[in-house]
């Protein structure tokens, strides 16, 4: 089913009905969208809105709420936000005045994927449901066929449930085949590579990214090649492969496979791991966090203090639990955050140790501060204890937490 043409139908409508600003705005929804012209985008839905309801439209309201949640969810990730807006949205959806709209379907991805984002494993059975009952009114004819059965795969990945996964793929990736929508079905592969990474089957995985699917950008799929060839040992080429952190900071999708590939190679010590990578991840914490995204925040936090563990940087590692905890509270369900966290806390005592301060004066400590700012912290945090109130010891605490991309403790 063209979904399309109902939107062609009405913007046709209301030029015969001299409500040309309407349709441009109609126009440009999906235009501002997909080429990221987001302040754009913000600047004329409010209009749109309005003009819409003054109609008593609501199957454009549909529309402009729809391409408003696509902006502000799966480009720019702004979940905190848009959750409210996406529960809303499904409602308004199951109403008898826009039930048939067939753009109500797309709302089930916008909910789907803010769940996903927000906490993907606490919001599993929720999505399942969902994108079940959406999947039983549509075929593989609708654009939005490939969009629902991804969100469906997705939350089986998020349940652990790898196989399943699999075998769900192999219904839509049949369906559209039958059809002759070839292209559609490689746009389903992404999922299918990360069911194989997860079920440690790396060689499989790492021939489907090879053969390509043409969902995404190309900046994802370099990603899932260093994952992959880091995962299956190649570090060299998984290195090659790995985009430099500048590249991929802007987009918050990207950051949990790349945290993963930066992890795998720091482990391996091709890449250092050091300071500056404990930078990378924490910006990358933040921002997620910020935005909503919790799982993934607490996991890269976590990974963050494994990896100050391994380079012995015990007090980092330490701070890293502490934000991971602060975030638990967030997550729509716990599951085994609680453990895992306890688990890594168990492994920072079992190798922590008290250190020497043999430092006489604020003036020797700062004498004796190397370049690396993590080491800087602990040498300064121990002088600060000693006294408190000297402002340029509590200076260049502050200037080695700035380096290091963390808050500074009060």
């Amino acid at each position: 089913m063209d979904i399309w043409n109902w939107v062609d139908e009405a913007q046709a409508e209301l030029i015969k009905q001299k409500h040309h600003r309407l349709a441009l705005l109609m126009d440009l929804l999906p235009r501002y969208t997909n080429n990221e012209y987001h302040a754009e985008m913000d600047a004329i839905v409010p209009e749109a809105l309005a003009l819409a309801r003054a109609l008593k439209s609501p199957w454009i309201e549909v529309f402009i709420r729809h391409w408003n949640l696509q902006s502000r969810v799966l480009h720019r990730q702004e979940i905190t936000e848009m959750l409210p807006e996406a529960v809303s949205l499904l409602e308004f959806t199951n109403r008898d005045d826009t039930c048939d709209c067939p753009q109500s379907i797309c709302a089930v991805q916008d909910i789907t994927s803010c769940y996903g984002q927000a906490d993907g494993p606490g919001y599993v059975e929720e999505r399942l449901s969902i994108a079940k009952e959406a999947l039983e009114k549509i075929d593989a004819t609708w654009a939005c066929f490939n969009c629902i059965s991804e969100e469906y795969a997705a939350a089986l990945l998020d349940g652990k449930r790898y196989e399943e996964a699999l075998s769900f793929l192999e219904q839509p990736a049949q369906a559209l085949l039958l059809t002759n929508r070839y292209k559609r079905y490689f746009n389903i592969r992404g999922k299918w590579v990360e069911a194989l990474i997860r079920l440690q089957r790396y060689e499989e995985a790492y021939a489907f990214n090879k053969e390509g699917y043409f969902w995404g950008d190309k900046l994802t799929k370099t990603i899932e090649k260093a994952l992959l060839t880091a995962y299956l040992g190649r570090y060299d080429d998984a290195e090659r492969a790995l985009p430099k952190f500048e590249k991929i900071v802007k987009t918050l999708n990207h950051y949990i496979d790349w945290a993963e590939a930066a992890r795998l190679l720091a482990e391996a010590a091709v890449i250092p791991n050091d300071w500056h990578l404990n930078a990378k991840f924490q910006s990358m914490c933040d921002r997620l966090s910020h935005h909503g995204i919790i799982r993934n925040a607490f996991t890269i936090a976590l990974w963050q203090a494994d990896l100050a563990l391994k380079r012995g940087q015990m007090s980092t590692a330490s701070r890293c639990c502490d934000r991971a905890e602060a975030l638990i509270p967030r997550l729509r369900k716990p599951l085994d955050a609680p453990e895992v966290l306890e688990e890594m806390r168990s492994q920072i005592l079992s190798q922590q140790s008290v250190a020497p301060f043999s430092f006489e004066t604020p003036e020797q400590v700062l004498e004796n501060l190397g370049e690396n700012p993590e080491s800087n912290v602990d040498i300064l945090e121990k002088a600060r204890q000693q006294w408190p109130e000297h402002e340029e010891l509590a200076l260049f605490i502050a200037k080695a937490y700035e380096m290091m991309g963390e808050p500074c403790p009060r």
